[in-house]
């Protein structure tokens, strides 16, 4: 269960990025306010994995939004521990661990008791959550689908429900990779936001 609540947190953060970078270009008061995370990896980069992909979103961020997220590299699950109780003390607005035991993850966010914050959607307003498995699918080419491809296709497709966006997407992701058999999960989640 915990698993799922922090699995969900994840995506809850990627769908934001993908929200944001939907979004029209802020004005220069919005840009000067600026949101801090952190993402504490369980290894150090390079490996190819999950955790280079999480990465490269955190760098893309911050390069295309206004917000300042750190990659904090541990070098093993001995050293998450530490590299959270920093990452905590930094005040950071969010921190992503991945791959952390979350029992230690809940217990410390219990002894600091973070401020919580709201996000106010409007009627229209679409949310997908997705694995990895989405934007990776792969071209004849080993081209991505990406998550430039995946926004796009969001934002030539936000005026249609929940159902249809998903069939888009699934329809889209069929067509650019050739209709070829996924080789990683793909699991998409759609909220349209009606009242």
């Amino acid at each position: 269960m915990k698993k799922r609540l922090l699995f969900a947190l994840s995506l809850l953060l990627v769908a934001s990025m993908v929200l944001s970078a939907c979004a029209p270009a802020a004005t220069p008061t919005e840009a000067a306010a600026q949101f801090t995370c952190a993402l504490i990896t369980p290894n150090p980069l390079g490996d190819r994995s999950f955790i280079d992909a999480s990465a490269r979103g955190i760098e893309r961020a911050n390069a295309e939004l206004p917000v300042k997220c750190d990659i904090i590299e541990s070098s093993g699950v001995a050293e998450n521990e530490t590299a959270l109780r920093g990452a905590i003390a930094q005040d950071y607005d969010l921190i992503l661990g991945l791959a952390m035991d979350p029992e230690m993850f809940i217990g410390l966010v219990e002894e600091f008791h973070p401020r919580t914050e709201s996000i106010v959607f409007s009627k229209g307003d679409t949310i997908l959550l997705y694995t990895d498995g989405v934007t990776e699918v792969m071209d004849t080419g080993n081209h991505e689908f990406g998550q430039e491809r995946l926004a796009e296709v969001l934002r030539q497709n936000g005026d249609l429900t929940a159902p249809n966006m998903l069939q888009v997407l699934r329809q889209g992701m069929g067509v650019f990779g050739d209709n070829r058999p996924l080789v990683d999960d793909v699991t998409m989640i759609a909220l349209k936001i009606s009242e």
